[in-house]
């Protein structure tokens, strides 16, 4: 895997990567001037910048709030920044909100590990959106505009956005499936047994139920993975567990 070298100071290297991202992916982009680069708190499997961008092509001049996802080093969770690129792409040509991805850096060539660049969404972030000292009405209020995005999400045409192609289509019950990718990310950490969820784990193998529909699935459909502007979601984020499979896996999550 070929990567940039690495700076001593992470927010250099982000301003210099950034700068050759943009200029592989626009090679007609000139005055490109990055500002307000900041790294935000959460995320636990890759680094979140925040950062506003100018820059002056053939076609004219352009100024976004982009957001960086950047893969951090020693994660417990290995997502790949591609899949969540071709969803985020799919996505685009739909009415679930989420935001406009711009450029993907799938070796980190530039920014030092695999990342992708997205359109910075308004709105603010809230784990304890439903559980928090809003009025009960807004609380409902959210709390069916959340599912009312997860039915939207699960009709999203998968097939002919060719999602099948990047994510992988799961042969027999997706339910094993993604059984058995889970468990392997638990034997990747394991450091001493436990058999109380070796015993779980062959518990569920045995009654793993057989799916209604293939749909897209978010893989991690909580209020915190989302922006809220008052009574509105403005943007359903953190696509990077999206994969098809069985629509009560998120509902199942929540």
């Amino acid at each position: 895997m070929s990567q940039a070298p690495l700076s001593n100071h992470p927010a250099e290297q982000v301003n210099k990567g950034m700068r050759k991202l943009i200029a592989q992916a626009i090679p007609s982009a000139h005055k490109i001037v990055l500002s307000n680069l900041v790294r935000s708190a959460g995320g636990l499997s890759r680094e979140n910048w925040s950062v506003d961008a100018t820059w002056t092509d053939d076609t004219g001049s352009h100024t976004h709030p982009l957001m960086l996802m950047r893969d951090a080093a020693g994660t417990l969770l290995n997502t790949e920044r591609a899949r969540e690129f071709s969803v985020l792409k799919a996505l685009a040509n739909t009415d679930v909100p989420a935001p406009k991805v711009f450029w993907i850096d799938k070796l980190g060539s530039c920014l030092g590990s695999p990342s992708v660049v997205m359109e910075r969404m308004p709105g603010h972030c809230d784990y304890m959106v439903l559980n928090s000292s809003r009025p009960l009405d807004v609380r409902l209020t959210l709390a069916r505009a959340f599912t009312g995005l997860m039915a939207k999400l699960h009709t999203v045409d998968w097939q002919g956005y060719g999602l099948a192609t990047s994510l992988g289509l799961p042969e027999g019950k997706p339910s094993l499936h993604e059984l058995s990718h889970w468990e392997a990310e638990y034997r990747k950490a394991q450091l001493e047994p436990h058999p109380e969820l070796d015993y779980i784990l062959a518990w569920l193998k045995r009654r793993a139920p057989r799916a209604e529909a293939i749909v897209l699935v978010h893989g991690d459909f909580k209020p915190g993975n989302a922006l809220v502007d008052g009574g509105r979601i403005t943007a359903k984020l953190d696509w990077e567990t999206a994969h098809l499979g069985d629509p009560l896996e998120d509902l199942g999550w929540v």
